[in-house]
């Protein structure tokens, strides 16, 4: 049953497991509600009647939260509306504690993600579908936004990394196909690979193109990889689609695939040179194929 009230709230006690994706992610984004209001860490602390690192674990997600800390945590942080603590206690209720994931499709899923993103201290991203999204220019963007008849929920508002790649590494492998997808047109794809390649070069992203020869079949058509803060060596990473996030914590198969076809892309040389090469081809009027580069 669905809590309809302030009682009913109270009375639904969930608990997220530590170290998994569901606790990583809720303890993520109420820091983001914390730093936002522009709370202290002791006066969190006092609330909950905890030790202030109490309150930091919670939020780098390495202790459970229940759901009655977490509501009394966003009363705190200024949410107060009914609709927001019946979602965070259907979050907490979605955990999966047999693999540590959360398909996150509740409202406000967006602002998870960029509360997730916020906290990353390093990104890795594969892509076979589109850019990523993160690292899209306005124009490709757009260009992903037509001829659908509903925009997709995860491109609209989608945040972006762009101002922080250079504070925080970011490692990018675009699968060998995105370089003839001429989405929004060739002069919109030749915009957007002149980007990447600029990018590369300036040393703010490490893009690497991955060719068909590659041999390794990916997990999904998007996957990006976050490393977390805190002791030890942590990784949260995310598949999207159109109505859903799905998180996994250190999830020792995507690490591998994605070691995989790093391991199998062309170097940082090579591809920035492939990524001028389509987009001058492009720029052309002429599809970029293999034969261009």
């Amino acid at each position: 049953m669905t809590p309809t009230s302030p009682h009913d709230v109270a009375r639904h006690h969930v608990t997220a497991p530590a170290n998994q994706a569901g606790s990583i992610v809720v303890g993520a984004y109420l820091r983001h509600l914390r730093r936002r209001s522009r709370i202290l860490l002791r006066t969190a602390a006092r609330v909950l009647d905890v030790h202030l690192a109490t309150v930091q674990r919670i939020e780098w997600g390495l202790v459970p939260v229940s759901s009655s800390r977490a509501l009394a945590l966003l009363r705190l942080y200024g949410v107060n509306d009914q609709p927001a603590h019946q979602r965070m206690v259907e979050l907490l209720g979605q955990l999966s504690p047999a693999d540590g994931s959360l398909v996150d499709h509740c409202p406000g899923v967006l602002s998870r993600l960029a509360a997730v993103e916020e906290q990353a201290t390093a990104f890795r991203l594969y892509s076979l579908g589109r850019i990523p999204p993160s690292l899209q220019t306005a124009a490709y963007s757009e260009g992903l936004r037509w001829p659908r008849i509903s925009p997709d929920p995860l491109l609209e508002g989608r945040p972006f990394i762009q101002g922080a790649v250079s504070s925080r590494p970011v490692e990018v492998l675009l699968d060998e196909a995105l370089l003839m997808r001429a989405v929004g047109g060739l002069d919109v794809l030749a915009g957007q690979l002149d980007y990447l390649a600029t990018l590369a070069e300036q040393g703010a992203a490490l893009v690497l193109v991955v060719p068909f020869t590659s041999g390794v079949m990916p997990p999904a058509v998007n996957l990006t990889s976050l490393r977390l803060p805190g002791p030890g060596r942590r990784h949260l990473t995310y598949i999207e689609s159109p109505l859903s996030i799905a998180y996994f914590a250190n999830h020792r198969g995507h690490q591998q695939a994605l070691d995989e076809l790093r391991a199998r892309a062309w170097s940082p040389a090579d591809s920035s040179s492939i990524l001028r090469r389509a987009a001058a081809t492009a720029a052309s009027g002429t599809a970029p194929t293999p034969e261009s580069w």
